[in-house]
Order: structure tokens, then C-alpha cells, then sequence
């Protein structure tokens, strides 16, 4: 639904993107968190964590359990009922926290990472190389193109029966 935004909140908008270049990372907590003060019902708060590596599905896989129990989904349903719905506004802005979280940011490579990374990427460009090779040779025997084409066309004698 439009709305009219109080200018605080488009400024933070603006120092968002001031903070990135220019541009607006929409993969991001600040974002995230703008989100949340424009449509505090629609978009939930994005909380600070203290390691990225929690919001990766390679964290929560394996032994740890990732989806919430029946009993557990019903007391955050009946807790956010219970809460009044937020205004729109400046009293709210006053729990505007400065921290970003760049959710799909490449991270560094670190030592084992590296090496196996770019061994990975040497394969994948040997195994190109040779496929790109072996088709230019099959290309070059075939009976329409080449050198042996062109022998065959010269052997052929005319007019036989």
C-alpha cells in the first residue's frame, strides 16, 4: 500500500546506499531492518547475529534440527498476537541499529579453501580444453572438410558404371 514516509526514514534509506556505493544491497540486514520500520506487521526485525555462518542451510543441515515443533509455532503465533501493532514513526527509529550483514557476500578464501578452489577451476578448464579439442579433430575428419576430402574427390574417376 503507499505510504508517506516520514523523512527520517528516507534518509536512512539514502545513507543505506551511501554506505554501499550507491546502490542498495536488498540482501542485506539494513535493508532488512528498513524494511521492517516501513511494514513493521509484513517484514519481521532482522536481528544482529554473531556469525554469518548461522544464516547458511550448510549450518543448520545435518544433526541440528532446522524447523520449528507444533508447541513452538503456536507460541509465536499466540506472543505475536498478543502485541499491538507498531506506528509508523520516529519513536521507533530510536531502536535503529547501525550494523550490516551482507548475507550473500563472498567471503575470503582461506588456505585449503583456495588451493582446492582454483585446483577445481583448472579441471573444469582442462576438461573444456579437451572437449573443445577432441571436437575440432572429429570436425576436421569428417568426409565433407579437410585435407581428406579433398583427396577423395580428386580419386574419383568419372563416368564409371
Amino acid at each position: 500500500a503507499p505510504r508517506d514516509l516520514p523523512e527520517t526514514l528516507v534518509d536512512k534509506l539514502w545513507a543505506i546506499a551511501d554506505r554501499h556505493s550507491g546502490k542498495v544491497p536488498l540482501h542485506a540486514r539494513l535493508f532488512a531492518q528498513w524494511m521492517h520500520f516501513v511494514f513493521p506487521s509484513e517484514c519481521p526485525y532482522p536481528h544482529a547475529v554473531e556469525d554469518v555462518a548461522v544464516l547458511r542451510p550448510s549450518h543448520w543441515s545435518g544433526q541440528r534440527r532446522a524447523t520449528a515443533t507444533d508447541e513452538e509455532r503456536e507460541r509465536c503465533i499466540s506472543e505475536s498476537a498478543q502485541q499491538p501493532e507498531a506506528a509508523l514513526g520516529e519513536p521507533l527509529l530510536s531502536q535503529w541499529d547501525d550494523l550490516e550483514v551482507l548475507l550473500l557476500e563472498d567471503l575470503p578464501l582461506r588456505g585449503h579453501k583456495l588451493f582446492w578452489t582454483l585446483l577445481r577451476h583448472g579441471a573444469m578448464a582442462f576438461a573444456f580444453l579437451s572437449t573443445l579439442l577432441a571436437g575440432l579433430r572429429a570436425l576436421v575428419r569428417l568426409p565433407c572438410c579437410g585435407k581428406r576430402a579433398q583427396k577423395e574427390k580428386r580419386l574419383v574417376l568419372p563416368g564409371g558404371s
